[in-house]
């Protein structure tokens, strides 16, 4: 049992032939606390995903509360996206051109600057989210919509942040509340005490290999590489032409689709995505998220170039056809890269800097995200550069950019732990090798002064 008057023993842990080698703990026997650890890796490799489901309900249900803000975010920004292209909309605040169909545009200057106000605010507010979440612990920053504030009520603090700050007990709380103790019928028997001895253990793990919790922190040693791949994977959101779903029915109206039509195109274009989403679920069962990922990316660039190729013919079945690859689009992204990038970001950062970590991953994503909403109004309005389909040739390059760098650069965390990918990055491995390299973590030892040993990993 791990309890606070055992936490001094891990102050005690110290690199004794660098990062590669080993730990050695001076004072204090960890034994047991290896042990305990080693059992909690165990279980949780062991588990299925419909034991988790059943193990850990109520973390779940919390994780599905709180990413509610994700919902409210994409309504104001996919709600003001398709105000460009209702008809109304653009003869009250549009300008008027010589386009016979659509006389009425919302300039591309005005399309840029209004999507781009709120990007621009959220990164300021990312930044003072990254301190304040870590000074004074996650729930506080939920209390402002009140749907969320009901759940976070009951929300438990993370168990981590608890960690870092020495409240072993707390965090030990807080682990019951989002774990069922329920036998039989699928559930496993989750041994608490087992759970935070390997959280406890992973934590002084990245302390002894000097990973702090500051912002500077995220560009020094391997955490420099973590930083680069979260915030690669997370930027690749807005660099796989995803651009072309938040402009939908602009989009297939400046394709040729009647307005109704595009309308009616971008509900079967949610529909859609809310499906592939699902199935993104059972996807990850079976398949590495790396893999997911390259491949998703591959399929995205060749559907972008169709679009491209589809914009030069001149037949009236043209339109529906680009509509109908943007919905392949649609469905392909949101069962690969949409989802799947969530999943990845909080995975690769260490958990000492995940928070901070993930702020900057968000401002990358952010950042791109204002240049699309700059360069995106003038490719699809006629008063500007007017590429209307042929912009499908622009974001297949950068597609097909993002899965190079992916295949060199996004490793594989399926089916690791924390303490594993500690020890995957501080080897420098190399990431087409982190799915077979082998790692021995929470392995006890003792020597003949009677110091516990651990080994970080071995070499293969």
């Amino acid at each position: 049992m791990v309890s606070n008057e055992s936490t001094p023993v891990f102050n005690a842990l110290q690199p004794t032939h660098g990062a590669h080698s080993k730990i050695s703990v001076v004072n204090g026997d960890l034994s047991y606390l290896i042990n305990d650890a080693n059992h909690a890796t165990h279980a949780e490799k062991a588990m299925t995903t419909y034991q988790a489901f059943k193990t850990y309900p109520k973390a779940i249900m919390f994780s599905i509360i709180l990413s509610t803000a994700i919902v409210m975010e994409s309504y104001d920004v996919l709600l003001l996206a398709n105000l460009y292209a209702s008809p109304v909309f653009a003869k009250h605040y549009g300008s008027l051109t010589d386009d016979p169909k659509h006389p009425y545009q919302i300039p591309a200057p005005w399309q840029a600057g209004l999507s781009n106000g709120a990007a621009a605010g959220q990164i300021i507010g990312l930044l003072i989210n990254g301190v304040v979440s870590e000074r004074f612990g996650y729930p506080i920053q939920w209390i402002w919509p009140v749907p969320i504030l009901i759940g976070v009520l009951f929300a438990p603090e993370s168990p981590w942040w608890l960690i870092r700050r020495g409240r072993i007990e707390n965090a030990r709380q807080a682990l019951r509340k989002l774990t069922s103790f329920k036998d039989g019928n699928g559930s496993v028997d989750v041994n608490v005490d087992q759970t935070l001895a390997m959280m406890v253990i992973t934590n002084e793990m990245e302390k002894a290999l000097e990973s702090g919790v500051s912002y500077l922190d995220c560009f020094n040693g391997s955490d420099l590489r973590r930083t680069e791949i979260v915030c690669a994977t997370w930027a690749i959101q807005s660099l796989c032409g995803s651009t072309f779903m938040g402009y939908s029915t602009y989009f297939y109206i400046q394709a040729g689709l009647p307005t109704v039509n595009a309308f009616d195109m971008s509900m079967a274009q949610y529909a859609l995505g809310a499906i592939g989403t699902v199935g993104s679920w059972f996807l990850m069962s079976y398949a590495g998220r790396r893999t997911i990922y390259i491949y998703g990316l591959a399929i995205l660039t060749v559907l972008l170039l169709l679009i491209g190729l589809a914009s030069f013919s001149n037949s009236t079945a043209t339109p529906w056809a680009i509509g109908s690859l943007l919905l392949v689009y649609t469905f392909i992204y949101d069962m690969t890269v949409g989802p799947i990038c969530y999943s990845l970001v909080s995975e690769m950062p260490s958990t000492r800097l995940k928070t901070k970590s993930i702020v900057l991953a968000r401002c990358a994503y952010n950042i791109f995200g204002i240049v699309n909403g700059v360069i995106t109004p003038y490719m699809l309005n006629p008063t500007a550069w007017n590429w209307k389909g042929k912009s499908g040739f622009f974001w297949a390059g950068l597609c097909f950019s993002c899965s190079l760098w992916s295949y060199f650069r996004l490793p594989e965390p399926k089916g690791r732990t924390y303490g594993e990918l500690d020890d995957l990055f501080a080897r420098d491995i190399s990431a087409r090798k982190f799915k077979e390299t082998v790692v021995t973590l929470w392995q006890s030892d003792v020597n003949e002064k009677g110091d516990a040993v651990v080994p970080v990993g071995v070499n293969v």
